[in-house]
């Protein structure tokens, strides 16, 4: 019946708060989820919008180089397809003939053959050679070579040459000739090379540092070479890496370390860039398909991405005049000024990589750009699209309001549905203890009556006891019917005191006097203490001694096997104290703050089985209170307890 009691409550509750609160938590999470994903989707909206632009601008650019490489390709067939721009985006152009590419260090300009046809030029460099390898007459070999490098117009022929003069100074023991002759040819340009690409600067070098001192020239003549921007063959690239670990072994170029290791990193990098030369020679069959391929589709691939350090390369119509042409671009400058340019027309927070392969959040530039895609760094949505709901903050705060509200509201109904439960059953408890308090004095009071109608006693002493027996049961009856009925005032709030000057000795006396009789039947002995000084008080009389009458009747029932009760009156700094002292079960320190509660009864009482309706402490405190006092409690368990009633004195005396 208890439960059913509350399932009514507990529905409306779950109906108007708790159903209401996980509706609407739901919402806002469902809410939140949705602005997440559109969000999201915008944003994915937003970063393929750009990398689309981004990719039409980088076609356009790559298409416009190549266009501009179609106009002016007979100027790049007479320099050897070199490009000359150090600013130029552009890294490589390369002649397609009969299906191979040739790299820049085999595209010379006229061949050595064509060049080496001139008679007379070749008249002296045979009549040097002959001179220097067979008749060894070291000054006629320098004579005809020397009239060799004069004779023909042909830079590389007079190079040629020189080379060939210093090196006969030498065995003739002219040094320092010698040395004139390679500081002339270390002057020279980087496009005059043998057959096999290596530069006749770099012979001149590694020459030069056969002599002293020539160490620091040849260190200048590096930082001016400007390696990484030449192309270079392998074997030149061998006899330049030959050249600096020349120098590097001499310890007398400790000053120019620095100008040393930047020469070392640029030809680190000039070796990359000929190796993925290399590697595109060696692919170009398979790339050159693909590329092939995607002309003839509308959207077909007409660029690719190629290597580690990535090129664009494309393949461009030479006319009739030129074969096929590719054209690598680098990847990084290219993007930058693409990106440059979309930026000012699209702004996007963080950063744009370019990527070789498919990741997860990368997009897609252009078909006709095969192996690229776009990266973006910033993967916030909120840095990319401003949404018109409220901030996810706002639902997190909403959500948690509606959940501080649901749990502080579920918190109370626990509450007071544990406190009416527990109220329940302390008023069950005390409808079977009142009943039974009841039932005990008027079971006494028939029995002695009824033995009185029969003239049982004879004797008018035994007459007397019962007589007397028959008005404590009475008074005890009173005494519980009063405490059932002031506490039902005190519940309602109409418990009224009426307060005049009083003596607390003269309760104090009373008390001990009407406590007299039942405390020799249980064979207790009260000690009675009362100190003259105590003035008077303002007070309700018969509210002082109900509380006082309470106290004592509690120090009877709660002291086990001790048959000791005091009682005194004193007083304390300007307060009245009336104590009452026990000295048996005692009360525990987590029971004190609960024993004045309405209708709680101590564990003590509950494990001896004492009567009582639990009514008696709450009394006393509330007409304590109610005369601006407190009621104090010492107590240790199983050595007794100190109930102390403080009044005031000072107060009284004042409106007396």
């Amino acid at each position: 019946m208890r439960a059913k009691g509350f399932r009514q409550p507990i529905l409306l509750f779950i109906l108007t708060v708790v159903f209401p609160g996980l509706v609407l938590t739901a919402f806002t999470l469902r809410m939140i989820r949705q602005e997440k994903e559109l969000v999201q989707a915008r944003m994915a909206e937003e970063c393929q919008r750009i990398a689309a632009a981004t990719g039409q601008g980088l076609l356009a650019h790559l298409e416009s180089l190549k266009s501009q490489i179609e106009k002016s390709l007979g100027e790049y067939r007479d320099r050897g397809y070199r490009n000359t721009d150090p600013a130029s985006e552009i890294e490589l152009i390369a002649p397609i003939r009969d299906d191979e590419l040739c790299l820049p260090w085999e595209n010379q300009p006229v061949s050595h053959q064509e060049l080496s046809a001139s008679s007379e030029y070749r008249a002296f460099l045979e009549a040097g050679e002959r001179a220097e390898f067979r008749e060894r007459n070291f000054p006629a070999a320098v004579m005809a070579f020397r009239r060799a490098a004069e004779t023909d117009d042909s830079p590389l022929l007079s190079a040629s040459a020189r080379l060939n003069l210093a090196r006969t100074l030498i065995k003739g023991g002219k040094i320092s000739e010698a040395r004139e002759e390679f500081f002339h040819l270390l002057r020279s340009p980087g496009a005059l090379t043998d057959e096999y690409g290596v530069p006749l600067a770099y012979f001149a070098a590694g020459r030069l540092l056969e002599f002293d001192g020539g160490s620091d020239e040849i260190i200048a003549w590096l930082a001016e070479v400007k390696i990484e921007n030449l192309w270079l063959s392998p074997t030149a690239l061998a006899k330049l890496n030959d050249i600096v670990r020349t120098l590097k072994s001499n310890p007398a170029i400790l000053q120019h370390g620095e100008a040393l290791e930047q020469t070392i990193e640029a030809l680190t990098r000039a070796g990359r860039r000929t190796n993925q030369a290399l590697r595109l020679k060696n692919q170009f069959q398979t790339l050159a398909a693909s590329l092939e391929e995607g002309k003839g589709e509308e959207n077909g691939p007409r660029w690719t991405a190629f290597g580690d350090e990535a090129w664009f390369v494309g393949i461009g119509s030479g006319g009739s005049a030129d074969p096929s042409f590719l054209v690598a671009v680098d990847a990084s400058r290219i993007w930058d000024v693409v990106l440059t340019e979309v930026r000012e027309k699209y702004p996007f927070p963080g950063a744009c990589r370019l990527i070789l392969e498919e990741i997860p959040k990368s997009y897609p530039l252009n078909s006709a750009i095969a192996g690229v895609r776009a990266a973006f760094e910033e993967d916030d949505p909120s840095a990319w699209v401003r949404s018109s709901f409220p901030s996810t903050a706002f639902y997190a705060l909403a959500l948690l309001l509606v959940l501080g509200v649901t749990g502080f509201g579920t918190y109370l109904l626990w509450r007071d549905v544990r406190r009416d439960y527990q109220s329940v059953e302390l008023r069950s408890q005390f409808v079977s203890s009142v009943s039974h308090e009841l039932k005990t004095p008027l079971t006494a009071i028939r029995m002695f009556a009824e033995a009185l109608v029969l003239h049982r006693p004879r004797a008018e002493a035994e007459k007397t006891v019962y007589l007397q027996t028959i008005v404590n049961e009475s008074e005890r009856l009173s005494r519980l019917i009063n405490n059932v009925l002031d506490f039902s005032k005190i519940e309602q709030g109409t418990r009224t005191y009426r307060k005049e000057p009083i003596m607390l000795a003269d309760i104090v006396t009373k008390a001990a006097q009407t406590m007299t009789y039942p405390l020799e039947q249980e064979g207790f002995q009260l000690s009675l203490s009362v100190e003259e000084a105590v003035p008077e008080i303002q007070g309700d009389k018969d509210a002082l001694e109900q509380a006082l009458l309470n106290l004592l009747h509690n120090a009877v029932k709660y002291s086990g096997k001790s048959r000791n009760v005091e009682l005194r009156l004193l007083l304390r700094a300007g307060w009245a104290a009336i104590e009452v002292e026990d000295h048996g079960l005692g009360i525990g320190p987590e029971e004190k703050e609960k024993i004045c509660n309405k209708y709680y009864r101590g564990g003590a009482a509950i494990d001896n089985r004492i009567s009582g309706a639990g009514l008696g402490l709450s009394i006393v405190s509330h007409i304590v209170k109610a005369h601006g006092g407190r009621l104090e409690i010492e107590s240790t368990v199983g050595k007794g307890s100190i109930f102390s009633i403080i009044l005031p004195v000072r107060r009284a005396e004042k409106e007396s």
